[in-house]
Parts: structure tokens; C-alpha cells; sequence
């Protein structure tokens, strides 16, 4: 009786100290239109650098909301410009999904036609064209907006061109501002 009631207590505790590490590596990001759990925050641009499969560096040529029946929310899809990515395979144009939506998220910063972005990509898993769109690495810690006067892809792809990020609210360790000669070799 009292090896299954010390196992018993040993199973308890093992559980509650799984689900109290989850809950401390986890976030929560939510919108009007639903949640988002994250587990993992960036503490450095090393970091988010060293995560990310492909950095795409272009403008946004089209955007459209959709709703995502499988993370029952909207999604921005953007028509993407490439001037470069950093795996040099994906074309002329790629897909980048931002969750959330300028129809149901007041506040939230979303990519805007005719500007450039320095992207931190994954292949989408949440559709069947994963081969040409993207989701944003860290929902959107992973996106940084080119200064306004950066238009061609010559200014864009300048080593000194300037980046900001573009939600700047995500609880990352992330610089406000960055230069490609930091994130693309």
C-alpha cells in the first residue's frame, strides 16, 4: 500500500512540474478572432537567425484575409516580391500568412502593400501550397520593415538598408532596428 501510494505521489508530482514547465515556456498571443500559444521566445536576433530556415527579403506586391479553418482565425496573406531569400530556390513571388487580420485585430500591425520587408520564414504547414508560402518564424517576431525611402531591390538588398521590426509588442528580446549585413551573410 505504501510503494503504490508513493507512486502514485511520485506520478503527481512529475505531472505537475511538466505542466508548470510548459506554462512557463509557453505564451499566449491573442486576437479578436482567437489564440495562439508560442513556446518559444527569442532572446537574441543570433537566435531567431539560427531558427530560421529562410530569410526572404522583399515587397509586398498583393495582400488578402482569409480565414484558416484550422487555427479558426483570420490570416493575412501577403504577395510577396522576392529580392532574395537566403535559400535561393522559391521564384520570383511567395505567399508569407500573417495571423490576424486588419478586419478583426484594431491595433495590430500587418504588412503593407508597396513597402519591403526582411522576412524570417518557415514553410507553411498550415496549407497545401507549402512549397511557395511561408509563415512568419515566432508568429510575428520574425518580421522587419525596411525604412520608407527603400523601394528597388538594389536599396533593399544594401548592406546598410534599415530594418525595423514591425510589432515591436511581442515579448522577444529582439532588436528594434537591424541592417542585413546582420542577418544575412
Amino acid at each position: 500500500m505504501k510503494t503504490t501510494k508513493k507512486k502514485i505521489s511520485a506520478t503527481l508530482a512529475v505531472s505537475i512540474s511538466l505542466v508548470a514547465a510548459t506554462s512557463a515556456c509557453s505564451t499566449t498571443l491573442t486576437s479578436s478572432t482567437g489564440s495562439l500559444s508560442r513556446v518559444h521566445i527569442y532572446n537574441s536576433l543570433e537566435e531567431l537567425v539560427s531558427d530560421t530556415p529562410n530569410i526572404i527579403v522583399g515587397k509586398v506586391k498583393a495582400s488578402e484575409v482569409s480565414h484558416d479553418e484550422q487555427l479558426k482565425m483570420d490570416v493575412t496573406l501577403a504577395t510577396v516580391e522576392v529580392f532574395n531569400d537566403s535559400k535561393a530556390e522559391y521564384g520570383d513571388t511567395v505567399i508569407v500568412r500573417q495571423t490576424g487580420s486588419t478586419n478583426s485585430d484594431v491595433g495590430s500591425t500587418y504588412m503593407q502593400v508597396n513597402k519591403v520587408y526582411a522576412i524570417f520564414a518557415v514553410q507553411s504547414d498550415q496549407t497545401a501550397a507549402a512549397e511557395t508560402e511561408f509563415d512568419i518564424r515566432g508568429v510575428d517576431a520574425g518580421i522587419y520593415e525596411a525604412d520608407g525611402a527603400v523601394s528597388t531591390a538594389a536599396a533593399a538588398l544594401a548592406s546598410d538598408a534599415t530594418y525595423h521590426r514591425l510589432d515591436a509588442q511581442t515579448p522577444d528580446k529582439l532588436p528594434a532596428t537591424i541592417h542585413l549585413s546582420d542577418i544575412i551573410g
